[in-house]
C-alpha cells in the first residue's frame, strides 16, 4: 500500500474519530443540560407548591387537606356545611344518591362509588376544569369525564322512572297537578308550565361556543315534568316538533279529565308565555294593547302559574352551575348532562333540600310573533277561563293576591 494510500486510510480514521468525541462531547452537554432543566424545575414546583400552601393555609382548611381527605379510598368525614359548599346538596341527599347508584356504580371498581359521586356532583355544582377536580380527588382528567358519564347514566337509568317520570300521566298525577296549580294560582285545569331557554356550551375542544335551547316544563311546586335538549331551532315553532305537543294533543286523559266552564269545555292544558302557539291545550296570555279587567286579571294568574318553570330553571342553574355554562363537554353528551341536573333537582325538591330562595330574574328568550290558532278554539276556551276565574274571584271577595287585579299578583 502506498504512502498516499496509507495517509487517506489516517486522515479518514481521525475524521471518524473526531465525529465521535463530538458526539460523545454533545451527549455529555445535553445529559448535563437536561439534569440542570430538571434540577430548575424541580425547584419551581417546589417554590409554586410552597407559594400554594402559604395562600391556601389562610383560609379555613388548605387546599393539601383538602386534596389528602379526597384521595383516599375511604369517605372523608364533612361537615353538612363542607358538604354544602362543595356539592350544593345536603350530607343527607348525599347519601340517598350513593346508595340509590351503588350498584351501577360498582361497575368502575378502581374508583369507590362514593368518590365517583362526589366527583359528579363538584363537576355539576361549579364551572371548574375537569382537570382542576381530577386534581382534588387525585384523578386525571379523562377519569373524571368518565367517571361522570357513568354517573349521568346511572342517574337517567335508575331514578328518572322515579323522579321524573310524568308522561304518559296517569288521572291520579293529574289530578295532584290540577289541584296544585289551582291552589297556588287560582287557574283551573293546568297540568304543568312550559318554557323555552338557553344554556351557554363550550365544546372540549374548546373551539366551538354556541348555545343550545332547552324545552322545559314544570309542576307547580317547581318540579321538570320534561325537558328536551338540543332544539336549534330560531322560530317559536320548536313546541311543535316535540313529544311534549304530542303527549297533550293525543292523549285521550287529559280530554277525559275536561271541565265545563262557561260555554266550553276545557281540557287539562299547559300553561304558555309569549313564546307559544295558542292552543287548546297550550294556553298563551293576551296581548292586546286595550285588556279588559278580566284579561288583565288572567294575564297575572297566568304569569302567577307559568313562573313555576322559570323558577325552577332558576333553581336548577342556582344550584348546578354547569348547567347555566357548559364546558369542556362532548357536544353529544350535553343532553344527557342537562338532564342529569335536572332530575336531581325533582330529587332534591322531594327531599325538601332547597337552597336559599331569591326571586328569580330569568325569562324565557323571546323569538318570533305570535300565531293563534286558526280555528280559534283556544281562543274560546281563554276567554271562557278568563271570565270564569275573575267571576270566581270577585264573588270570592279578591281572589288571588287580595283584589280582583293582576297588580297584586
Amino acid at each position: 500500500m502506498s504512502a498516499p494510500e496509507l495517509l487517506q486510510i489516517f486522515l479518514m480514521s481521525e475524521r471518524i474519530r473526531q465525529l465521535r468525541m463530538r458526539a460523545i462531547i454533545h451527549q455529555r452537554i445535553s445529559a448535563a443540560a437536561r439534569q440542570r432543566a430538571k434540577r430548575l424545575t424541580l425547584i419551581y414546583l417546589a417554590t409554586v407548591a410552597r407559594e400554594r400552601e402559604a395562600a391556601a393555609s389562610q383560609g379555613s382548611q388548605s387546599l393539601s387537606s383538602e386534596i389528602n381527605a379526597f384521595r383516599g379510598m375511604e369517605m372523608p368525614r364533612l361537615s353538612e356545611e363542607e358538604f354544602l359548599e362543595r356539592f350544593h346538596i345536603s350530607k343527607g341527599s348525599f347519601n340517598f344518591i350513593l346508595d340509590k347508584l351503588s350498584f351501577q356504580l360498582n361497575r368502575l371498581k378502581i374508583i369507590p362509588v362514593w368518590k365517583q359521586v362526589a366527583v359528579s356532583l363538584a363537576v355539576l355544582a361549579s364551572t371548574e376544569s375537569f382537570k382542576t377536580i381530577g386534581e382534588i380527588f387525585g384523578i386525571d382528567r379523562g377519569t373524571v369525564s368518565k367517571v361522570l358519564l357513568e354517573f349521568c347514566y346511572g342517574v337517567n337509568l335508575i331514578l328518572q322512572e322515579e323522579f321524573m317520570k310524568f308522561y304518559p300521566p296517569t288521572a291520579e298525577t293529574i289530578s295532584k297537578n290540577r289541584e296544585g296549580f289551582e291552589a297556588l294560582s287560582g287557574l283551573p285545569q293546568a297540568y304543568g308550565a312550559v318554557g323555552l331557554f338557553r344554556i351557554i356550551v363550550k365544546t372540549i375542544d374548546k373551539k366551538m361556543r354556541s348555545s343550545m335551547k332547552i324545552l322545559a316544563a314544570a309542576d307547580h311546586r317547581n318540579k321538570f315534568t320534561y325537558v328536551e335538549v338540543g332544539l336549534s331551532d330560531e322560530r317559536s315553532d320548536v313546541f311543535e316538533k316535540s313529544l311534549l305537543k304530542d303527549y297533550h294533543k293525543c292523549n285521550k286523559l287529559f280530554y277525559d279529565m275536561s271541565r265545563k266552564l262557561g260555554e266550553a269545555s276545557v281540557p287539562i292544558f299547559l300553561v304558555g308565555d309569549s313564546n307559544f302557539q295558542l292552543q287548546p291545550y297550550l294556553i298563551t296570555p293576551y296581548h292586546n294593547t286595550d285588556l279588559s279587567p278580566n284579561e288583565v286579571y288572567f294575564n297575572a294568574v297566568l304569569r302567577k302559574s307559568h313562573k313555576c318553570v322559570v323558577d325552577a330553571f332558576a333553581q336548577a342553574k342556582k344550584r348546578f352551575p354547569r348547567l347555566e355554562k357548559c364546558k369542556n363537554v362532548q357536544a353529544d353528551r350535553v343532553p344527557l348532562l342537562m338532564k342529569t341536573i335536572c332530575i336531581l333537582h325533582n330529587i332534591l325538591i322531594e327531599r325538601n333540600d332547597l337552597l336559599n330562595e331569591s326571586p328569580s330574574d330569568e325569562e324565557s328568550p323571546r323569538l318570533a310573533p305570535i300565531a293563534i290558532d286558526e280555528d280559534g278554539m283556544g281562543m274560546r276556551i281563554r276567554d271562557e277561563i278568563a271570565s270564569e276565574i275573575f267571576s270566581s274571584c270577585r264573588l270570592g271577595g279578591g281572589g288571588v293576591g287580595g283584589r280582583c287585579s293582576g297588580s297584586t299578583l
